[in-house]
This record gives C-alpha cells, structure tokens and sequence, in this order.
C-alpha cells in the first residue's frame, strides 16, 4: 500500500536545504525525502549507503610508469610485518 503523506510546517530554509541535496544528487524532493525516510528507520541498503567520492579522480592516470615504480618502492615498508608487536 503506498501513502501520501503531509509534512506541516516546513519552514523556507529547511526546504530550501532539502531541495539543494536533492538537486546536488540529481533527484527530485520526493525522491530524496523517501531515502532519507529509508535511511532513518533502517531499511537503506548497504548499497546505498556507501558514498562515492571524486575528489581525487583528476589524479587518476597522471603518474608516468617510473612515478608509479618509485611509489610502490617508497610504501615498500609498511607491507613488513614487525612480529614483536603480536607477542
């Protein structure tokens, strides 16, 4: 059964908010309103939840072949294991 439901008294700034989120995600109020309904009692998805974040893609394939070698050098250290601390 799907039912409408009526918010009352939403101010300007609140829906001015909600609308900027919705816009931000490329969905429309309603839409956006019922995840975070969704999200709020529980019934989200592990899918959904997970955030994708661009922030670095404009690194990504900027390293010439030798800068990704000298990286992978670098880090080299931090894959050794060091035993006296699981005694």
């Amino acid at each position: 059964m799907i039912t409408e439901l009526t918010l009352k008294n939403v101010d300007d700034e609140v829906l001015a908010r909600l609308q900027a989120e919705a816009n931000k995600k490329g969905t429309d109020l309603n839409t956006f309103i019922l995840k975070i309904f969704r999200r709020v009692v529980g019934l989200e998805t592990e899918k959904e939840k997970k955030a994708v974040y661009h922030d670095l893609d404009y690194l990504a394939g900027t390293w010439t072949k030798e800068e990704a070698e000298d990286f992978e050098i670098s880090i080299e250290s931090f894959n050794q294991i060091d035993e006296t601390l699981w005694q």
